[in-house]
């Protein structure tokens, strides 16, 4: 093996997709993906789907197809909707539509789910010079498609008639979040259902071993020694960014002309990144409360448990903590054996603090103590109030208030509803007729914290603060109603806070602050 070329930058990409020879493993899946139509990559941050996605875009070209990669970043959520995703998806391809003369004008007074498809026919039709490929749509960040159907319902619904073309393959890449398509009732999108849910978890052994020894740029002239490094390749779980940082600090210690490192230095060289520490620490707080107990309870206990053991451990039914093993199995955190056990071993220090066994649960309390308060825009004087006397038990670190006052300007706001919805221990709604005609909540907020109240991740607790239909009998043909009207209610709807004297109404609110902070414990 030769030593590094000191004169080229670092062989390990990090931060950013992996591309031709610096792409390993995978291969299997993107056979798989080319031989079906459509496909979601669905994985964590920084799993390597945008890597993925190059390499189909490569392997496309490669068997005479056309693949039309872009990125749905370019899509302010604001601004989502199907003709701005059209728009901005011609001006990606454009290159593609001048050598086939489309004029992108042609389509200015077409639906835009008629301009994909008429795109697609345009794209695939026999002419001089070109063959009529398969056409292959790679779109990547397609968390934005929430966000696109909220601003333009049944768009994507619309757009499932591309199904309809034999020579053309759709594959997206997006976290799970994109699965709030279809999640929730009152407002669900059956896009994804054409789609093949596809997992990208880590490499495998073989494949994290090639990456990080650089099979394919030259190898190591010193190599670290073989137990070393499968201690690494077995410590990382075979996450391909956590592999391409410990390449990255491998090749930085030779080039000063050090020796290799042991295990430990190395490890503690990777963990010395604090972007790497952040992301993971965020993609941590964004599992759901089971998931966050079952992969503590892994960090802390080096044997191998059954859905059982860890069942009794955390206090939650078996069925929950299967259901959250499934999850945590797709996207690799932990693999199954003869039971399960943690796969990526750098969380034992990457999600929790290294100097601490007792961390994993200070984490998991911090998002138990969550209290997602849901109110219409109409009653924020009355949101208010409420909060005034939450304060003390926000101070004392007793729990910790979530509302849309949070999201501060440049965030992505839906990502951030989405992410605190699925966290939340405690929800308080604060009832009225305004809340109940709201159709956000109505179609958003309210279904997706009955499906976690109904699985016993989240306690929904209502407090009715002024007069609504809540207080009589509630029609059939509202079931969201009625599911919440059999929910604990603080105060009777009879008697709303506004219906009560000012001395009333606040003696009412410190009692309820009481009863709230001691639901999150």
């Amino acid at each position: 093996m030769t030593q590094p070329n000191t004169s080229l930058t670092n062989r390990f990409v990090v931060g950013n997709p992996a591309r031709d020879r610096y792409f390993y493993g995978r291969q299997a899946d993107i056979e798989m993906i080319l031989a079906q139509p459509w496909n979601w990559l669905c994985g964590q941050r920084r799993m390597g789907k945008t890597s993925v996605l190059f390499r189909l875009e490569a392997e496309a070209l490669n068997r005479g197809w056309t693949p039309l990669f872009f990125s749905l970043a370019h899509v302010t959520p604001e601004q989502a909707s199907g003709r701005t995703l059209f728009r901005k998806f011609l001006t990606s391809c454009r290159s593609v539509l001048q050598e086939r003369k489309i004029d992108p004008k042609d389509f200015d007074d077409t639906d835009p789910a008629d301009a994909f498809a008429e795109l697609i026919s345009r794209l695939t039709e026999p002419s001089p010079g070109w063959s009529s490929p398969r056409i292959l749509f790679l779109w990547d960040e397609a968390e934005r498609l929430i966000d696109v159907e909220a601003n333009d319902t049944g768009f994507l619904e619309r757009l499932r008639s591309l199904e309809a073309f034999e020579r053309f393959g759709f594959v997206l890449a997006a976290t799970q979040l994109l699965s709030g398509l279809f999640g929730r009732e009152g407002h669900c999108s059956p896009f994804l259902t054409g789609f093949r849910w596809r997992p990208v978890g880590p490499l495998e052994a073989d494949e994290a071993r090639a990456l990080l020894s650089a099979e394919r740029t030259g190898g190591w002239k010193t190599p670290p020694p073989p137990d070393v490094l499968e201690a690494m390749i077995e410590w990382s779980g075979g996450h391909p960014y956590v592999l391409q940082e410990a390449g990255f600090q491998l090749e930085e210690r030779f080039r000063r002309g050090l020796a290799p490192f042991d295990i430990t230095e190395w490890q503690a060289a990777v963990l010395a990144n604090q972007l790497i520490r952040e992301i993971f620490r965020d993609d941590f707080i964004k599992l759901t409360i089971t998931q966050q107990e079952v992969l503590s309870m892994l960090c802390r206990r080096p044997e191998q448990l059954s859905a059982e053991d860890l069942s009794r451990s955390i206090d939650r039914p078996v069925e929950q903590v299967e259901e959250a093993c499934d999850f945590l199995n797709n996207y690799g955190y932990i693999r199954r054996r003869q039971a399960y056990e943690l796969r990526f071993g750098f969380y034992r220090r990457m999600a929790v603090d290294s100097t601490s066994t007792a961390e994993p649960q200070k984490v998991s309390r911090i998002a138990r103590r969550v209290v997602f308060i849901s109110y219409a825009h109409a009653d924020s004087e009355w949101f208010k109030r409420v909060l005034k006397f939450l304060k003390p038990a926000i101070s004392a670190g007793e729990i910790e208030e979530w509302s849309d006052q949070k999201i501060k300007p440049g965030m992505v706001w839906r990502d951030e509803i989405d992410r605190t919805l699925d966290s939340a221990r405690v929800a308080l709604l604060l009832i009225s007729q305004d809340f109940i005609n709201s159709q956000f909540i109505s179609e958003v907020e309210l279904p997706a914290l009955l499906a976690r109240a109904k699985s016993g991740a989240c306690r929904v607790l209502c407090l009715h603060i002024s007069p609504s239909s809540m207080s009589a009998e509630v029609p059939p043909d509202l079931p969201n109603l009625r599911l919440l009207s059999k929910f604990q209610a603080l105060n009777p709807p009879s008697k709303p806070l506004s219906e009560l004297s000012p001395a009333a109404v606040d003696a009412e609110l410190v009692r309820i602050a009481g009863e709230i902070a001691g639901r999150t414990k």
